[in-house]
């Protein structure tokens, strides 16, 4: 709930910060009698660019956008998130800006000081008139300097016209940049115990595909087909399969029927899951059973602290997976719990015999912290959306985005004495159907056999 919170009050304050700026430049070019229809518009058109972002907060709202096409989505939100990256952009050059302009004012006036103590004016003594007058009068006293009459003029209007601009650039920026799916390269991870029988293993990793109003059936089954044609001998589904409600869940089903690898589909709950499915018990767990037990029959297995063993005998795999943490009874809220996770680690290591090859599933990537010290080769982990969707750029190989702040594991391959981390940018979307240098991507690995200590 916090970090909905700051996020809407970060967006509200970008908002005011640009709309106070704009209108402090439009003042010098408005005549006073059409100020108020200028309000109008500006308030008229700050709304419309915002409006579409509410999705973002009340989600009952993605009900009425699910008999659009996914592509319409795409348009109608293309200029909101447009308008997020031109505020973001706008306000850091405001408040850049009124840093500069503060900073050298104070120079200015410290520069001025220090020349009046330094050398003072003279001063030249005049007679005492009849009229009173000053004892003495400033000789070369600086005159006022006039002031231009349009050079603040010119500074509003080049304040004024760079929201638009930027708005402007980061809409054709962003129409260029609306990512297609990509397939990641493969990549070779070792596995500490993994017989030669299991070398070579295939695993295609599928997070966060947030079936709903953005995507359904038919982008589904596209992706299905993408999957199959890697050949995987496991897939590996890590949470959020679903976006907010569970009328999604029987396209989710159909949709992803078609999956096949020859050892096994096996996924984990996300936050997400929980959401949309958060009163479906069993004795033994706590929501998200309904969409468990629909996935089961296409044969997709999920791992609710637990492990599933493929291969046989000696040659043999697990794949373990992490659930994703139940409501709190006293909030409701869902949160990541380091201690809870350590302890389920901890029993389903317990159970499996020493020297088993492991990789583990988990939805949330922090859960990697607890990782090392359990001989497990791979985690697959995805939550972030490759950093945060929307993504300005990179510094120092960092995403720079939303979750640049909140994650420690933001995007790609991580990698701790023997043990790898892979987090997933994932397929769908969270809250508007944008992604800006940030593609969805299906993952593969294979796994090879760790070199002997």
């Amino acid at each position: 709930m916090l970090y909905w919170i700051t996020f809407a009050t970060g967006l509200i304050g970008v908002n005011v910060i640009a709309f106070l700026a704009v209108l402090w430049s439009l003042r010098p070019w408005v005549k006073t009698a059409h100020r108020r229809r200028v309000l109008a518009c500006l308030v008229s058109v700050f709304l419309l660019l915002n409006l579409p972002l509410a999705v973002f907060f009340f989600r009952p709202l993605d009900v009425l956008l699910m008999p659009f096409p996914a592509a319409v989505m795409e348009m109608l939100f293309l200029p909101s998130a447009a308008w997020v990256s031109a505020l973001l952009l706008y306000s850091l050059l405001v408040i850049c800006g009124a840093v500069g302009w503060a900073a050298w004012s104070l120079w200015r006036k410290l520069s001025r000081y220090r020349t009046s103590t330094r050398h003072p004016v003279p001063t030249v003594e005049v007679p005492t008139m009849a009229v009173s007058t000053p004892a003495s009068v400033p000789v070369n006293e600086p005159s006022e300097v006039a002031v231009w009459p349009e050079r603040r003029k010119f500074i509003a209007g080049g304040v004024g016209l760079a929201l638009p601009a930027l708005f402007g650039v980061s809409a054709y920026g962003l129409h260029g940049a609306l990512d297609d799916l990509e397939v990641s390269p493969e990549l070779s991870i070792p596995i500490p115990h993994l017989s030669a029988a299991l070398d070579g293993l295939r695993v295609v990793q599928l997070s966060d595909i947030h079936v709903g109003p953005y995507l359904r059936r038919r982008e589904l089954e596209s992706l299905v087909a993408r999957v199959n044609a890697l050949r995987p001998d496991i897939i590996a589904i890590t949470g959020d399969l679903i976006d907010r409600d569970l009328a999604s869940l029987p396209d989710t089903v159909a949709g992803l029927r078609g999956l096949r690898a020859t050892r096994g589909i096996y996924m984990v709950l996300g936050n997400h899951d929980i959401y949309a499915d958060p009163y479906s018990y069993t004795s033994q767990y706590r929501g998200g059973v309904e969409i468990a037990e629909a996935m089961a029959r296409i044969g997709v297995r999920t791992l609710r602290d637990e492990s599933a063993m493929v291969g046989e005998g000696n040659d043999r795999l697990a794949v373990m997976g992490l659930d994703w943490i139940v409501p709190r009874r006293e909030t409701g809220n869902l949160f990541y719990d380091e201690t809870r996770t350590r302890l389920a680690l901890q029993a389903m290591d317990a159970s499996l015999a020493p020297e088993t090859p492991k990789i583990l599933l988990v939805h949330h990537p922090e859960s990697f912290r607890e990782v090392p010290g359990h001989q497990i080769g791979l985690t697959l982990a995805g939550h972030t959306h490759g950093g945060g969707q929307i993504l300005l750029g990179d510094y120092g190989g960092q995403p720079v985005g939303l979750a640049m702040i909140r994650f420690k594991f933001k995007r790609g391959l991580y990698r701790e004495g023997a043990a790898s981390l892979y987090v997933s940018r994932g397929i769908g979307y969270l809250g508007v159907p944008i992604r800006l240098n940030c593609p969805p991507e299906i993952c593969q690995f294979v796994l090879t056999r760790a070199p002997s200590a």
